[in-house]
């Protein structure tokens, strides 16, 4: 059985490199999910602050690995700063005691972009 990894952000400039590496290999059954742009047929399409649709996706999927690549630029952070501290402080906290209850294991990629 192969593990499932799953990349949210897969639209965005990491996200879709990370994706398209793990695509490439035989190894995983891969997942992914973006807030508006389909990368794949079968690209899921949710907005992260939709927190109790996000979190059910992800327990639904149950992957063994999350790799989160979301995150709000400065340009996106000035323009709606809550919007950025959700997203790119909050996020990750939760997606963290996620992973956890569901035995996964959490990959947090960022850049000095989102701060």
């Amino acid at each position: 059985m192969k593990d499932k990894v799953l990349v949210l952000g897969s639209a965005g400039l990491i996200g879709h490199q990370v994706y398209n590496y793990l695509k490439d290999s035989d190894n995983y059954e891969l997942h992914n999910m973006s807030y508006h742009h389909k990368i794949q047929d079968d690209t899921i399409l949710l907005d992260a602050r939709d927190e109790k649709n996000f979190i059910d996706k992800i327990t639904s999927i149950r992957p063994h690995y999350i790799i989160n690549c979301i995150g709000i630029l400065i340009n996106g952070s000035d323009k709606d700063p809550e919007n950025a501290i959700f997203l790119n402080s909050y996020m990750p906290h939760r997606l963290a005691r996620l992973a956890d209850e569901i035995n996964a294991k959490l990959i947090h990629i960022s850049t000095d972009c989102v701060f």
